[in-house]
């Protein structure tokens, strides 16, 4: 079952939210203060119906509202999917095998749209919607039984 949520907040490019401190004559990783935040925002926000805890390859649809222009939007992705598995959305984050993602602006209210579900595997590469094979396998496993064989004549036939 997919799992589709809106997260409010601006979300802090992971690759500089962490800082280098020095204990001693060894040095360590820390979380910035804004990931930090953004990851107990994050928790905040995820409803029971949300931890699908999918342990299956997905795929991870992402439209991501920034303030601004100045973050990267391969940036996010790694902070969404660390905050997806800490809030048991998503087994592991290793399970992510497709991404498709947007940048958007809004000053007002910088938020990410995710929707996630079990990853489909098909032998052609796509630029836009499901391929047939996908659209079969989501009818089999989606469609009510009486309607199902006339779907996948109408896909087929197209």
């Amino acid at each position: 079952m997919p799992v589709d949520l809106t997260i409010v907040g601006d979300i802090p490019s992971k690759s500089n939210s962490y800082e280098l401190i020095k204990m001693g004559k060894r040095c360590a990783m820390k979380k910035s203060d804004a990931m930090t935040a953004y990851e107990k925002c994050f928790a905040q926000q995820i409803l029971r119906k949300h931890k699908a805890n999918f342990e299956v390859p997905v795929e991870v649809r992402l439209d991501v509202f920034f303030k601004d222009r100045r973050k990267d939007l391969d940036g996010a992705f790694k902070g969404v999917f660390d905050c997806m598995q800490r809030g048991g959305i998503i087994k592991n984050d290793r399970l992510v095998e497709r991404i498709v993602a947007e940048r958007h602006i809004d000053k007002k209210m910088p938020r990410v749209k995710i929707s996630v579900c079990e990853f489909v595997p098909s032998n052609e590469p796509t630029l836009f919607g499901p391929t047939e094979l996908e659209l079969l396998k989501w009818v089999e496993l989606n469609a009510p039984s009486q309607i199902r064989e006339a779907l996948k004549d109408k896909i087929l036939g197209q």
